[in-house]
């Protein structure tokens, strides 16, 4: 604030100390402090609104003729005395502000003399008074004139503010209308057309009158019923609203009424808006434009910090697969594709479309099914993994379709659902393919005797998976089938579970969900979201199906933040925001204890090896690893043919692309990796895992005796299909006891995040941020070796090396928290992506958007031009379905706007309206002058108030 400010602002503070006293004086001439408004002479009636103590707004309104009384009405609030004379005449008297005052007739209510004089004298700090002054005229001339102004006396009071009341210190804008006028309605909200996701909502608008307004709001729901609410008034404001829970989902129509005292009543035009609550939209906040005031010259804050913020929300619409064969991958990211669909069950009960007893095909080819009940209790549509799914009895319901287009003979085929059990122990199919006969039947099932292992039921040619199934929980179960060399594959949540190269089937027509084709072998739980197919889905369109479905969060969304004006041209020069954990960052170099903008930085402390493995010049080669830890484990690449390499396709920038053959890279011995308790740490993505014949171990960070003894820990993965792949942890004690931990089957040619740690006592490796086993033992040590530490091999005879990629190696001297290991692997699974753009009108027609390149959170020298519109867009982007980037606490600032003359000579300014002395009878008005100069102009206009704001 500069000095002029300051006096103002301390005039202010002593002006609502003082005592005031406002004088009105009626005639055919008005003067409101400058404004004058002159009436024609056969104008017979006039309203004066002023609100003592604290001016707000001073307005005239033009009145019927022949209105022939006096009406003092309104409103105080506060502390102190005030009264009103006419003339005189005590018209009112109030000793404490906490009355109102209705209908006060001056004169009993007969005709006024023109030459009567209101005064309100104030003695406290603030009065809200409306007065309306309506008479007859008796030989009035228009050049008289009424001054409203207040008038300083030096009376004071030495009253002391009750502690129980409240000072008023202002009042909004208040606008007055003669009675038989009807309340004005406007700024209704929810405004037409708005589209919500979700049900809780604020129904609002603004409603000016000159007395008491009653509001409420019609709403009608989507099936045609309706409520009526009535909406409560702000404080000092002419804003009515009511907070409100939606009930359902549908078209919504608002109408507002509003009565006031006088029953006179307005409507406003209805409104229709509508709730989809599975509309996907970054949810959870809206920035807020603060700290903008006037001329901008200083870098400036334009959002406030915000205590919420913005992840991916789910949406049970998105995750079911598309409808009529759409192929997705067309138009949008990891999108799903749907040729060759032929049945689709998603088994929602869509009005319109099914019932209990006739499911939908959505894959618009007509294989629709039907409910078959034979007794017992009847199959109900119910809650399912994706919106609705249907409950089978275990007993004589299933859904049966006798003629189909689905898969036959030995043609490829997919089928995909999702399942829960409420019971194994008996043979139960959940989708049935063909007849009930020798080579006919093609079936998902669970066979008695391993009721809790997915089945391919062949009825001659039966195959079993290992994964084991627990009851009441949901599962995404596929098997894909192709009759040439690649045989038939199941899945459970993704992961492959049979593999083999079987082609003997002759799968007979026919579709039953449920059961067997002969109505027995009753499922007992739920089916969703059931689909066939007539080609082999490969294993990425599975897992992309699974993830996609599985989890919280759709894998990609989009947060488009308000444009935000800055009043003037501004460069916008950088923005700043808060995310839960450094997304798409490395590990930190150095054993730093990272701090950013973030909440939870990585800690470091403890780190002895960290290899990021992106070929840094000056730094790395061919056949030279860097140690980013500073601990100088430096490491050397052996056996480097042709064909292992650095490669620029690592989990973050590069990763070391290993042949299988030979190649590894070795870390000479170092005190510092002889370890007991840590944290071993990696991204690895195999390529090729071995065959059935013979199980074998490949290493990724392993450090042990050549004759397989001294083992201080050993991290590989152990192959025993062609496919998949196991996690293997092992450390041998001084004694030469083995102890051993491993994960599930894991699918080749995905980057997954792999960590084992030890805490002297527990053996534990963690999966994609998730702990996947951990096995207690009695307290012990590591057998200590002072041999190398290699990457990539296990120092054993056997073919051991590592066929694959590997990215991002650590070891720590330390066991890490589950936390830590969680924030590490969303450092490389979820990001944010921001683009920006700068306009030069408010609704951005035109401009496109620009891709910030570097998305760490923390951006200067935006790629936009200095405008006075500016909005950002923030892609949110998750390879886990189980975690959404989180966005915190968006800033964004604005630099110096460039005021550099180009030479000595200023601009010249004419014409300048309004002239000196103009008087308005109006406020809606134009500013304007002429302005010379030989460069581009930037002219303001400093305009100040009654009030000296």
């Amino acid at each position: 604030m500069d000095s002029a400010q300051a006096c103002e602002g301390e005039s202010m503070k002593q002006h609502h100390r003082r005592t005031h006293v406002l004088v009105i004086t009626f005639a055919m001439l008005l003067l409101f402090g400058g404004l004058i408004a002159v009436f024609d002479s056969g104008i017979t009636g006039f309203a004066v609104l002023d609100t003592g103590g604290i001016w707000s707004q001073n307005s005239t309104v033009q009145l019927e003729q022949n209105v022939t009384f006096l009406r003092v009405s309104g409103s105080v609030s506060g502390t102190g005395n005030a009264t009103m004379w006419l003339g005189e005449r005590l018209v009112y008297n109030s000793r404490q502000f906490t009355s109102s005052f209705e209908n006060v007739c001056v004169d009993t209510c007969t005709i006024g003399d023109v030459n009567d004089r209101l005064e309100i004298v104030v003695e406290g700090d603030a009065l809200l008074a409306i007065t309306v002054f309506n008479y007859t005229e008796q030989n009035a001339t228009p050049q008289e004139d009424v001054a409203i102004q207040p008038v300083e006396e030096n009376t004071s009071t030495n009253e002391t503010v009750p502690s129980n009341e409240t000072t008023v210190s202002g009042f909004g804008d208040i606008e007055i209308f003669a009675a038989g006028v009807p309340p004005t309605v406007d700024n209704v909200t929810p405004a037409n057309w708005t589209l919500f996701n979700i049900s809780a909502i604020t129904l609002s608008a603004n409603v000016t009158n000159d007395t008491e307004a009653y509001v409420i709001a019609n709403l009608t729901y989507p099936n045609s019923s309706f409520v009526q609410l009535v909406l409560a008034r702000q404080v000092d404001t002419n804003v009515h609203n009511i907070s409100y829970q939606l009930p359902a989902a549908g078209n919504y129509i608002l109408r507002i009424v509003a009565n006031d005292s006088d029953n006179d009543y307005n409507t406003s035009v209805a409104t229709e808006f509508f709730v989809d609550l599975n509309f996907t939209k970054i949810s959870n906040f809206t920035p807020q434009f603060v700290g903008f005031f006037g001329g901008l010259r200083n870098r400036t804050d334009l959002n406030a910090t915000l205590s919420t913020f913005l992840q991916l929300n789910a949406s049970d619409k998105l995750q079911e697969l598309p409808d009529r064969r759409l192929n997705e991958t067309n138009y949008t990211y990891q999108g799903i594709d749907m040729v060759g669909n032929v049945l689709l069950y998603h088994f929602n009960n869509e009005s319109g479309y099914e019932n209990r007893t006739h499911f939908y095909d959505w894959s618009g080819i007509g294989n629709n099914g039907t409910l078959i009940f034979l007794g017992g209790s009847s199959g109900e549509n119910i809650t399912g993994n994706l919106r609705g799914g249907f409950e089978f009895d275990g007993a004589n319901d299933y859904i049966n379709k006798t003629s189909t287009t689905t898969p036959t003979g030995d043609s490829s085929r997919t089928i995909v659902a999702w399942i829960k059990s409420y019971g194994f122990g008996s043979d139960r199919a959940v989708v049935s393919l063909g007849g009930f006969t020798t080579n006919q039947l093609f079936a998902l099932a669970f066979l008695t005797a391993n009721s809790n292992r997915l089945s391919v039921w062949g009825y001659d040619h039966d195959l079993t998976g290992k994964i084991i199934l627990t009851q009441n929980q949901w599962y995404h179960i596929a098997v894909v089938y192709d009759n040439q060399s690649s045989g038939i594959k199941t899945y459970v949540n993704g992961i492959i579970d049979i593999n083999t190269s079987t082609t003997d089937f002759s799968t007979g027509s026919g579709l039953t969900i449920g059961a067997t084709p002969n109505g027995q072998n009753n499922w007992n739980g739920i089916i969703d979201e059931v689909s066939v197919w007539n080609r082999y889905l490969s294993s990425d369109e599975i897992i992309k199906i699974y993830k996609r479905q599985k989890g919280q969060y759709i894998d990609i969304g989009q947060y488009e933040s308000q444009i935000f004006d800055a009043g003037v041209g501004a460069n916008w020069t950088n923005i700043t925001w808060y995310t839960e954990t450094c997304y798409g960052c490395q590990l930190p170099d150095s054993q730093i204890s990272e701090t950013g903008n973030f909440i939870r930085g990585t800690d470091m402390i403890g780190n002895v090896l960290l290899f990021h493995l992106n070929n840094e010049s000056g730094f790395e080669n061919d056949s030279y690893i860097f140690d980013w830890s500073k601990n100088n484990n430096n490491g050397t690449i052996l056996n480097t043919p042709s064909n292992a390499s650095f490669t620029a396709v690592g989990k973050f920038n590069g990763a070391y692309l290993f042949d299988g053959i030979n190649d590894f890279i070795q870390v000479p011995y170092s005190a510092s990796l002889n370890l007991t308790a840590h944290t071993l740490h990696a991204w690895i993505k195999p390529n090729v895992s071995g065959s059935n014949a013979q199980t074998q171990f490949h290493g990724i960070i392993v450090k042990q005796e050549s004759d397989n003894l001294g083992r201080n820990y050993f991290l590989g993965y152990r192959s025993t299909q062609g496919t998949d792949y196991s996690i293997h942890y092992s450390i041998i004690d001084g004694a030469g006891t083995y102890r051993t931990i491993e994960s599930r089957n894991m699918t080749k040619g995905v980057f997954h995040n792999v960590v084992a740690t030890f805490n002297n006592s527990d053996l534990s490796i963690y999966i994609d941020g998730l702990l996947e086993t951990t096995e207690r033992f009695a307290t012990f040590s590591p057998s200590a070796t002072n041999v190398p530490v290699k990457i990539g091999w296990t120092n054993e005879n056997i073919p051991s090396f590592f066929n694959g990629s590997i990215d991002e190696v650590a070891i720590w001297n330390r066991s890490l928290s589950a936390q830590e290991i969680k924030d590490i692997y969303l450092r490389g699974t979820v990001r944010l992506n921001l683009t920006v753009r700068s306009c030069d009108d408010a609704s951005c027609v035109g401009e496109n958007f620009t891709d910030v390149i570097n998305d760490t959170p923390k951006q200067t020298l935006l790629p936009t031009n200095a405008s006075r519109y500016f909005q950002y867009r923030f892609n949110f982007i998750t390879d886990d379905g189980d975690y959404s980037p989180q966005l915190y606490n968006v800033t964004i600032e604005v630099g110096n706007v460039s005021m550099s003359a180009l030479s000595d000579i200023t601009p010249v300014i004419t014409n300048v309206t309004p002239t000196n002395g103009t008087r308005f009878n109006l406020s809606q008005i134009e500013i304007g002058a002429n302005i010379t100069d030989a460069n581009n102009l930037y002219a303001i206009a400093n305009l100040t108030y009654p009030n000296t704001s």
